[in-house]
């Protein structure tokens, strides 16, 4: 699987800016990996919020900003398998960008989010 980041190849086209798609405070479980030289990590969780570029999450792992992760999400629509990069984390908070999206995997997060309501942050700076 290719590891460009979805704001290059998105299935909302046209869209490159960061935070261009609507976010949905979308709750489900998340599990997450990463095969490191040394070792396997990997941690479950909840997430915050969720779009067609990335998604947040409430996960106790160890994982590091750029680090590539292989996420589950527990979708309404069904069970969600993708890859991503680690853009940040703040405590136990991490912020995934998706790494190509296949169109069904866009339509599945597309149909997981009809009816749930938009994203409000009350971070700073987000």
């Amino acid at each position: 699987m290719s590891t460009k980041p979805v704001a290059e190849n998105s299935c909302s086209q046209g869209q490159s800016e960061r935070r261009t798609r609507p976010r949905y405070a979308l709750v489900t479980s998340i599990r997450a990996h990463a095969t490191c030289p040394d070792r396997v990590i990997r941690s479950q969780g909840m997430t915050v919020e969720i779009s067609e570029g990335g998604v947040s999450a409430y996960l106790r792992g160890e994982f590091e900003a750029g680090q590539q992760v292989e996420l589950e999400l527990d979708l309404p629509t069904g069970p969600l398998e993708l890859s991503a990069i680690v853009k940040n984390c703040l405590g136990h908070r991490y912020g995934f960008q998706f790494l190509e999206l296949l169109p069904e995997q866009c339509q599945k997060i597309q149909a997981s989010c009809k009816g749930v309501p938009p994203y409000r942050s009350s971070l700073p700076a987000e």
